[in-house]
């Protein structure tokens, strides 16, 4: 073998969709252009095939979240993705990194320093009419999203994660849709975006300061989206059962994990659901 790591680049994304698929993993190929337009990432390479892939992205000046490790079924348990894993590390000098780890990969980022701090319920499927839309609140307003929203938004957001994610958010609005609840006195109950992504469309991140406010706007989203294939990444295990009863079953459970070993948060301001698995 001759194995070389590199940066991945837009030449490699064609080879990386194959990848992913090899391991079950929905991402187009503009999904993988999107990822890599967000951040960064190392490759390996054996005689011209792309064999591996870890990429990371900066959401704000305290946060670093990586994803999209993958190593081909041929030339796993040689120690690549770990090979693969230091060499992102190296590039990362934010204190706190997150990941979603699958089982098999979480023996290895606990190794790397990663401690658990939950599971996330990756809920999917076709949207039927769901009938369980719950209103906003009396004194609340359900709307789109405007320009002058995004530094509440940002803000609100911060809250639930602990940190500064502006980098991200600001870049995922360029793809993405999004609906709001505010509070009468016009202060911004929750946030809710959409967007494409693989088989259909995802609805994250969606962060609120209650559960009831999360539910609206996933609610609202899915009635917009009938007959649509729809994904939902949630910490939450009620927020999961309440969208398996909506249509969207639990396909997958992940591990969150940070180095930090916590999630940031801590107030009444909660993200239950993520951009992706990938972005945390």
């Amino acid at each position: 073998m001759d194995i070389r790591c590199v940066p991945l680049t837009a030449d490699h994304l064609i080879q990386a969709v194959g990848l992913s698929e090899l391991a079950g993993w929905p991402h187009r190929e503009r999904d993988w252009q999107q990822l890599l337009s967000l951040g960064q990432g190392k490759a390996l390479i054996d005689n011209d095939q792309l064999i591996a892939t870890a990429m990371h992205w900066a959401s704000g000046p305290a946060l670093t979240t990586l994803g999209m490790v993958i190593v081909a079924p041929t030339h796993q348990r040689l120690g690549l993705g770990r090979q693969l894993m230091q060499a992102v590390l190296d590039e990362i000098s934010t204190a706190r990194i997150e990941l979603h780890a699958t089982e098999e990969g979480v023996a290895l980022y606990r190794d790397l320093g990663f401690h658990d701090i939950a599971g996330v319920h990756q809920c999917q499927g076709g949207v039927a009419g769901t009938g369980r839309v719950s209103p906003p609140l009396p004194g609340q307003l359900l709307r789109e999203m405007r320009g002058d929203d995004v530094e509440a938004f940002i803000r609100l957001d911060e809250q639930a994660c602990g940190t500064l994610r502006d980098r991200l958010l600001s870049a995922l609005l360029a793809y993405s849709d999004a609906q709001v609840i505010e509070h009468e006195d016009g202060r911004l109950a929750g946030v809710a975006l959409c967007r494409e992504f693989g088989h259909g469309l995802v609805i994250g991140p969606v962060v609120a300061d209650s559960p009831a406010v999360a539910r609206c706007l996933i609610g609202a989203w899915l009635e917009r989206l009938v007959g649509g294939f729809v994904r939902v990444d949630t910490p939450d295990p009620v927020l999961a059962e309440w969208l398996g009863a909506c249509g969207l079953k639990e396909v997958n459970r992940v591990h969150q994990m940070s180095t930090t070993g916590d999630a940031g948060s801590g107030g009444s301001v909660i993200r239950y659901a993520l951009a992706s698995q990938a972005l945390g």
